[in-house]
């Protein structure tokens, strides 16, 4: 899911967003991570400070009800950044909502309902994957981050035809999973416990390789995942609900450009965050033609020693996201 916070497009070039000295929301995560309108969803924000994880009481939650006009910059309307467009969810690190019944008519391929004395609306637009989303709004003491759960709509503009072959295609979004986070020391690679936190030197530099699962080129029943293509009758010892393959997932879409049904395959990205010294990189990742499952980055200790966090997280190009956290001791 992705996160913009409401001041985002003032932020200087020069700034390091992977570095960690104030209290931010890094990611937000739904689960499921696409549902339909009607559906409940646990929303869970990642949020820290420079000392660490937060505890998150304080946090706000809204689901936008206002749609955002033409002509209106940002993510989302103005008016559910200042609360008049939006329905209050409660405040904690975690919140359960349900996605409004017209959700695919607000912020999806249906039409929406005409205002009085006005014509009727026109369709929001899919993302590049077709996708929609149910835009959420999160208040940290003041500072506002906009966030989407992937809405299970129907397409617009194809035929009867295509839309049922597209239905009966599609499979719920999961999100991608860490499956291992490794340091890397030459030829070694010595694979990390989340809960176990690893030694470093002041200045440092800490190779990592995070990881994520394998998923089938051409999805089948015995696979491991319910995926494209496949479905509980034919599948049923892997078609369990959220039973999807938890790396780059091939999906299907409706291509608007050719105006036929295309399948693709997700892009894996990698943001990379801690509360002290540098990563090369502040994003890594691995394109939808790439096949390889894993990103590399470099780290480099703070000079002075303590304990330090590292938090690791994964997005796919369909919205969902999952972290990583991870202790990294610097001694003399």
């Amino acid at each position: 899911m992705l996160v913009l916070s409401q001041h985002a497009c003032t932020t200087s070039i020069d700034v390091d967003l992977s570095l960690v000295d104030d209290p931010r929301i890094l990611a937000i995560a739904a689960t499921p991570a696409e549902a339909q309108p009607g559906e409940e969803v646990e929303l869970t924000a990642l949020y820290v400070d420079a000392a660490g994880p937060r505890e998150g009481s304080e946090l706000s939650w809204s689901l936008c009800t206002a749609r955002r006009a033409l002509a209106e910059p940002g993510p989302v309307a103005t008016a559910c950044l200042d609360g008049e467009g939006a329905e209050r969810i409660g405040t904690a690190a975690s919140v359960t909502a349900m996605l409004p019944a017209n959700a695919c008519r607000s912020f999806g391929p249906d039409p929406p309902e005409a205002e009085p004395g006005q014509p009727q609306g026109r369709p929001v637009e899919p993302d590049h994957t077709g996708g929609y989303h149910q835009p959420v709004v999160v208040d940290a003491n003041g500072e506002r981050s906009v966030a989407g759960v992937r809405l299970d709509c129907g397409v617009a503009g194809a035929t009867q035809a295509q839309a049922a072959e597209l239905r009966r295609r599609h499979r719920a979004n999961v999100p991608p999973r860490v499956e291992s986070l490794a340091r890397l020391d030459g030829d070694d690679v010595s694979v990390l416990d989340e809960l176990t936190p690893l030694p470093a030197e002041p200045g440092e530099a800490v190779a990592l390789r995070v990881r994520w699962p394998a998923c089938a080129a051409t999805p089948h029943c015995g696979d491991g995942a319910c995926t494209l293509d496949e479905n509980a009758e034919a599948c049923p010892d892997e078609c369990a609900p959220g039973s999807g393959c938890h790396g780059a997932e091939r999906y299907a879409y409706f291509d608007p450009i050719t105006l036929e049904p295309a399948d693709a395959r997700e892009a894996i990205s990698v943001a990379w965050y801690a509360n002290g010294g540098t990563f090369d990189a502040e994003r890594t990742g691995r394109a939808a033609d790439d096949p390889s499952r894993s990103s590399d980055n470099v780290w480099t200790a703070p000079t002075t020693p303590g304990d330090y966090v590292l938090w690791v997280v994964l997005r796919d190009d369909r919205g969902a996201a999952s972290w990583w956290t991870l202790t990294i001791e610097v001694g003399p």
